[in-house]
């Protein structure tokens, strides 16, 4: 099973996979950010634009066909995003590289903008664009807005306690 785990960038994806997994080690986590840097491709903020973006979307598509058939008969838990923010703008991702990656399941984690701002400012790992609560809360929206575009059987939106919600829900779909 291929499970999409979708967020605006400090949502929470990473630190909620890292826990997942200590439960359970039978899945394996990766993320559309890591798949694209494995191919060599540009992923740091201030490297990005359209046509990186872009270029970028083939490296993750046939990246992720080669990890899927490494892991094989595993369950895949994958950290993906649908907009990119660039130095240029946002980039939205086109719903036919998602549909490429045959997701089984999505999850969305939505998590107030507020809350989300402080996350992002709290994270001295990785650089991001820090825009205030009413841009993140309107970017958080169009996010959204294509996640629900995709229209797949199984999606959820996790609002909050998203590590229990997520636990939970996974175990409904794979049988955990």
């Amino acid at each position: 099973m291929i499970i999409g785990l979708f967020g605006l960038s400090g949502s929470g994806k990473s630190t909620l996979t890292a826990k997942f997994i200590l439960k359970y080690p039978e899945y394996i986590v990766t993320s559309a950010s890591k798949i694209i840097a494995d191919a060599k491709h540009r992923v740091l903020l201030n490297e990005l634009n359209s046509k990186v973006v872009t270029d970028n979307q083939a490296a993750l598509i046939s990246g992720f066909i080669d990890f899927c058939k490494e892991n094989a008969n595993k369950n895949i838990i994958i950290e993906l995003h649908n907009i990119i923010e660039t130095p240029s703008g946002i980039v939205e991702i086109d719903i036919k590289v998602i549909e490429a990656l045959n997701l089984d399941v999505s999850c969305f984690l939505s998590i107030e903008p507020d809350k989300l701002l402080l996350q992002r400012t709290k994270d001295k790992e990785r650089v991001r664009f820090t825009p205030n609560v009413k841009e993140l809360s309107n970017l958080q929206d169009r996010s959204l807005f294509l996640f629900k575009k995709l229209a797949l059987k199984r999606q959820i939106i996790i609002k909050d306690n998203h590590y229990n919600c997520f636990e939970k829900y996974i175990g409904l779909v794979t049988k955990v």
